[in-house]
């Protein structure tokens, strides 16, 4: 990082931010270098910092999954829409996991039991939607990376 200093020129910033910069600068008593440096640095530890953050996670999700597979667990992963009954759950001889469904829907006559039984896991859907007589709180027990749990609409999908 060290103390090197000198022109630089940086092409395609907006007048705008420039503005901004040149503005901010006066307001602190700083000179528009100051202020770009301070930026950048911010910006290169946020990008460090997210970078770390994702390498985490990734290792996380890699973990879970060996750890899932050593189970003998079924996946279905990457579906747009997806309805679940008790009778797909019930043709699975292992438990299932969903993975990427961007919206997945509990039918009524799944229950409690049932699904503490047939379902290992729940990664990175959009929207899940639960029946009045399955508990929101065991499928959130299930759920990882998911967007959003309610309460599915009544009448249907």
């Amino acid at each position: 990082m060290g103390g090197d200093k000198g022109a630089v020129t940086i092409k395609g910033v907006s007048r705008e931010v420039y503005s901004r910069i040149s503005e901010l600068a006066k307001l602190t008593g700083k000179s528009i270098g100051e202020i770009t440096n301070q930026a950048f640095r911010l910006y290169l530890a946020l990008a460090e910092a997210q970078s770390k953050a994702l390498s985490a996670i990734g290792g996380m999700l890699k973990e879970v999954g060996v750890a899932l597979e050593k189970t003998g667990a079924v996946f279905m992963r990457d579906i747009e829409h997806l309805e679940v009954d008790a009778e797909l759950l019930e043709e699975s001889d292992r438990p299932i996991v969903f993975v990427g469904i961007g919206r997945l829907v509990f039918k009524p006559d799944v229950t409690g039991e049932l699904f503490e039984r047939k379902v290992a896991g729940i990664f990175s859907c959009g929207v899940v939607e639960v029946p009045e007589g399955l508990s929101r709180l065991l499928v959130l027990r299930r759920s990882r990376f998911v967007k959003r749990v309610k309460r599915a609409e009544h009448g249907g999908s």
